[in-house]
């Protein structure tokens, strides 16, 4: 008879921890889940940046161009070679402008990006920590619990 009711006890615990590792799986999911969500948010955020800072690189680019050409219908007939030549050298020292925000601009983005990944790599991986933790403490409870019980048992039915 008491083995039997320490199967049946064993049995209780078993299908306990069953459940509690299926719940615990069931948080690690979920957290997988929210961790994925937020890491497609984030390239989706940064791809749709990227569009934007190409849309305004290629709208200063087609009023850029658009002024120069308008520039050199003015003055086909009647400018001189000095006149043209500066006008090449400002449109030279404006493709070298642009070349710098572009070159900063993306340098900027970068270091934000770096800096964004990083911490967002640090919160995770307080995430990740203190999820190992409760694992490791839901494990230890495992180990003891059925002690716990079979000495409580024990001492009961003495």
């Amino acid at each position: 008879m008491t083995n039997e009711n320490d199967l049946l006890h064993e049995r209780i615990n078993i299908r306990g921890e069953i459940e509690n590792i299926r719940a615990v799986l069931g948080e690690r999911e979920k957290f997988d889940n929210e961790r994925d969500r937020l890491y497609l948010e984030r390239f989706q955020s940064q791809e749709r940046a990227l569009q934007l800072k190409a849309e305004e690189l290629s709208r200063r680019l087609d009023v850029l161009n658009h002024a120069h050409e308008q520039a050199r219908e003015k003055e086909r007939d009647f400018i001189g070679r000095e006149v043209y030549e500066k006008q090449v050298d400002q449109v030279a020292a404006d493709f070298r402008t642009l070349r710098e925000e572009i070159k900063n601009t993306a340098t900027g983005i970068a270091e934000s990006l770096v800096q964004q990944d990083a911490r967002t790599s640090e919160r995770f991986s307080k995430i990740e920590s203190f999820q190992n933790k409760v694992l490791g403490a839901v494990a230890l409870a495992t180990l003891f619990v059925p002690i716990a019980t079979g000495i409580v048992v024990y001492a009961l039915t003495r």
